[in-house]
């Protein structure tokens, strides 16, 4: 339902002057707002049926839970695999981040795991994805988007733009290789 006037107001903003009764369950109007319209007033009487409403509403769902998977996509990365020929494929703004954000919190490297790039497709994903009516949970995603939003404002710094992480993730990779 929306206002015709201004699409943006609720239903309590929209009928403000309207004498209402109110219950716990469900407000009922004593007088008739003409103002607030159901959604499907919209559409031709042809069209204004439950089935077509319920049809509308999939596919906007439908549509926003595919843009958002196909924009995680987007943030491919490969890794080779030590020993083998065949490369690692890692979505970078794929799942919530916690193990990674962790991995990367004791020493290890990720690259681009917390860049520009990753940080708009998981902030767009994950805001598509909750209006799509996906059952996610937010809390994981939000770490990590906390996570390159700081990584992003330490770049500004130059105090904590050349960090030991990577030359720690160097002297890593010799120690495992048996150089060190």
């Amino acid at each position: 339902m929306f206002n015709i006037a201004n699409w943006q107001l609720d239903q309590k903003f929209c009928c403000w002057g309207v004498k209402r009764t109110s219950s716990v369950y469900k407000i009922t109007i004593a007088e008739e707002c003409t103002a607030w319209r159901p959604w499907s007033s919209t559409l031709p009487d042809l069209l204004d049926s439950r089935i077509v409403i319920h049809l509308i509403y999939i596919s906007f769902a439908l549509c926003f839970s595919l843009i958002s998977a196909f924009l995680t996509l987007l943030t491919k990365s490969t890794y080779p695999t030590p020993g083998h020929t065949t490369h690692k494929v890692f979505y970078l703004a794929a799942g919530s981040g916690i193990p990674e954000v962790k991995t990367i919190l004791s020493g290890f490297v990720i690259r681009k795991f917390l860049g520009l790039k990753t940080l708009l497709v998981k902030a767009v994903g994950l805001t598509l994805s909750v209006a799509s009516g996906l059952s996610l949970g937010k809390e994981g995603p939000f770490v990590h988007i906390a996570c390159c939003v700081g990584n992003i404002g330490c770049r500004l710094f130059e105090k904590y733009n050349f960090n030991d992480g990577s030359s720690f993730g160097a002297w890593l990779m010799k120690v495992n290789d048996g150089r060190c």
